[in-house]
């Protein structure tokens, strides 16, 4: 496998990853530890040819557990491939949150 030079030391990276609020809201989201979390984020950044591996839940359950279906997930990718919903930090609004207010 390919290791990639990141441009900061892991060490640097890990810290401020572990202060990140935003890091810290994922890692809680997935049920892990912001540590856990971290660690698999350098460990995929680190090593890119490695594929992650995801495990898939009938949408009954994802429903259940407030998560968005395969369908939903779908529809949202193609209103990001067409434009309609902006990615990026000045217009950040994923169609599953409401916007922040503006002050």
């Amino acid at each position: 496998m390919t290791e990639r030079k990141l441009k900061k030391p892991v060490a640097e990276l890990k810290q401020e990853l572990l202060a990140d609020a935003h890091t810290q809201s994922i890692a809680k989201t997935l049920g892990l530890s912001t540590e856990a979390y971290v660690e698999k984020v350098l460990h995929y950044a680190t090593h890119p040819d490695e594929k992650p591996v995801f495990t898939l839940l009938p949408d009954g359950e994802v429903k259940a557990q407030g998560g968005a279906t395969m369908d939903e997930v779908k529809s949202w990718l193609e209103k990001v491939n067409r434009g309609e919903i902006k990615l990026g930090p000045k217009a950040y609004q994923d169609g599953f949150e409401p916007a922040k207010p503006k002050k």
